[in-house]
C-alpha cells in the first residue's frame, strides 16, 4: 500500500482537487495500462482479464475512500493529541472553519496557522501525513504597490530542496505566507514541530519579512482564499472552492 499511496499522490497533483473525482479516476489511470499490457500477452482470456480489472478497480477505489475518510477524521483528532496539544503552551488556540481544523495564533510577533494534512506534498514515499506550518508576513511590494513576485520566486528557488538534499521538509513562499511542510510520523515528537516553527521564524528574520495582523490576513483570505488560506481540501470546501 505504501507504493500505491506514492503513485496515487503523484497522479493527484495533475488532477482536480476533488476527493470523489480523484478516487474514481486515479485507479483507472493506474490500472488501464496494466490491463492493456496483460491483454496484449493474454488476449485469449479477455473476459477473465476484464473481471480481474473490475475487481482490482473496486478494491483500489474502496481503499482510496477509506484512507481518505480516515485522514479527514484525523485532521481534527490529532489536534487534541499529546503532541500537537503542546502548541497551546506557545499561545496557539484551535481554530475551526467549517470542516477545517487547525491551530492559530501569534508567536514571537508573527501570526501562524498550523494544521495536519493527510494529503502531503512531501516526496518521501515513506511519509503520507504532514504538519503544515504557515507563517504569515506582510506581502513584499514593488513601488507600484503590486506584490513582488520576482522576490518570492527567488526565495522559492533559494530554499528549494536539491536532488541530493537530506532535508525532510519543504519550504514554499506564497504572496503573504511561507509554508513548511514537515512529516507527521507515528513516533514523532513535539520538539520536531517546534523546531520547524523556529525555522520559519529564522527564515523570516533572515529575509527581512515583516509581520502582519490577523485582521489583514482575513481580508486577504476573503479576497482570495486559494492563495492566502490554508493549503488543504477542507478549507477549500468551506470557502466554496471545491464541492464537498
Amino acid at each position: 500500500m505504501t507504493t500505491l499511496r506514492y503513485i496515487f499522490r503523484q497522479i493527484a497533483k495533475v488532477l482536480p482537487k476533488d476527493d470523489l473525482a480523484q478516487g474514481l479516476i486515479i485507479p483507472l489511470i493506474v490500472l488501464l495500462p496494466i490491463f492493456g499490457f496483460v491483454q496484449i500477452f493474454n488476449s485469449e482470456h479477455f473476459n477473465l482479464n476484464l473481471e480481474i480489472f473490475i475487481g482490482l478497480y473496486f478494491v483500489l477505489t474502496t481503499w482510496f475512500f477509506i484512507d481518505n475518510s480516515y485522514g479527514r477524521d484525523q485532521h481534527k483528532k490529532v489536534l487534541e493529541g499529546k503532541r500537537l496539544k503542546q502548541l497551546s503552551n506557545l499561545g496557539f488556540v484551535i481554530e475551526n472553519i467549517g470542516d477545517y481544523w487547525g491551530y492559530k495564533g501569534y508567536y514571537k510577533d508573527f501570526y501562524f496557522r498550523i494544521f495536519y494534512n493527510w494529503n502531503t506534498i512531501l516526496i518521501n514515499r515513506n511519509n503520507f501525513r504532514e504538519i503544515c506550518i504557515m507563517l504569515y508576513y506582510s506581502p513584499p511590494k514593488l513601488a507600484n504597490d503590486s506584490v513582488n513576485i520576482k522576490l518570492l520566486n527567488d526565495l522559492n528557488k533559494k530554499y528549494s530542496n536539491g536532488l541530493l538534499t537530506t532535508k525532510q521538509f519543504v519550504i514554499i513562499f506564497k504572496m503573504a505566507h511561507l509554508e513548511i511542510h514537515a512529516p507527521y510520523r507515528f513516533f514523532g515528537s513535539f520538539n520536531s514541530i517546534k523546531k520547524r516553527i523556529e525555522t520559519a521564524l529564522e527564515i523570516a528574520s533572515n529575509e527581512n519579512l515583516r509581520p502582519i495582523q490577523e485582521s489583514e490576513i482575513n481580508k486577504l483570505i476573503n479576497q482570495d482564499p486559494l492563495n492566502y488560506g490554508p493549503n488543504i481540501t477542507t478549507f477549500w470546501e468551506t470557502k466554496g472552492i471545491l464541492d464537498k
